[in-house]
């Protein structure tokens, strides 16, 4: 939770297991010889109760499915799409409901990181982080276009997202994304809602995560930053070390 709403409407994933508003502190999750997971952190959108249950439904939706090839996956995203747009249509309490979505995720062809909206996923290289995903927002058109820096500070209203799974009054499909990642021999990732990088410069996180020694420091450093930042949104951070030799 940060510390505007009186509820979370941010969820994560985590190789099978789900979680909502009820972690407060870091925990550690270790897997080891699964050729196959999902790690994912998705940041619900649409008011009141609504972003609640699209972010969840979001998360959910990975529990009944195989590890997917990145063209299995942005179909299965597409498909979820429609069916938390048709679910909204059909309650008039959740009608516009609907969510952002980053992750990562290794199935048949390997390791690639996915994302819809302005959730994020970076990659660590030496004490740097490299953003791996590219946010679907106002900001990032005026940033593709040579309007607006990559580091400017930004009006609110230039963090409106041009896709999401699910929200809006009208249907609208969506080209979720893919991104290859090659693993040598391991790699570290940071999975966040924007909860954690609209509050954290990136300067700092990179401070943060150099610093800090174990995962549970790192997400905790992480948290405590951002809520002392103003804590404006919901906060959802995987960090992952992930080791293979064939990834």
């Amino acid at each position: 939770m940060g510390q505007v709403y009186d509820h979370n409407e941010d969820a994560c994933f985590f190789n099978g297991e789900k979680a909502g508003d009820d972690m407060e502190t870091a925990e550690e999750r270790e897997f080891e010889g699964v050729l196959g997971f999902v790690l994912a952190v998705a940041d619900g959108i649409g008011g009141a109760q609504a972003g609640e249950v699209a972010s969840r439904k979001v998360v959910s939706s990975f529990s009944s499915q195989q590890v997917k090839s990145p063209e299995e996956m942005a179909e299965h995203l597409r498909i979820l799409n429609r069916y938390i747009y048709e679910q909204g249509q059909k309650n008039q309490d959740e009608t516009g409901m609907g969510a952002t979505v980053a992750g990562l995720c290794r199935g048949d062809e390997g390791l690639f990181a996915l994302n819809v909206g302005d959730a994020r996923v970076y990659r660590k290289q030496d004490n740097y982080l490299a953003q791996i995903t590219k946010d679907d927002s106002v900001a990032q058109v005026l940033v593709d276009a040579g309007k607006l820096a990559p580091d400017e500070t930004r009006d609110k209203k230039l963090h409106q997202i041009t896709q999401a799974i699910g929200g809006g009054p009208e249907f609208s499909d969506i080209d979720p994304h893919q991104y290859p990642v090659r693993i040598k021999n391991r790699a570290d990732f940071l999975v966040c809602s924007d909860g954690l990088h609209d509050m954290v410069s990136l300067d700092a996180m990179e401070d943060i995560v150099s610093r800090e020694k174990t995962p549970e420091q790192i997400v905790g450093k992480l948290f405590q930053t951002a809520m002392e930042s103003g804590g404006e949104d919901n906060i959802t951070i995987i960090w992952a070390e992930i080791q293979t030799g064939n990834a």
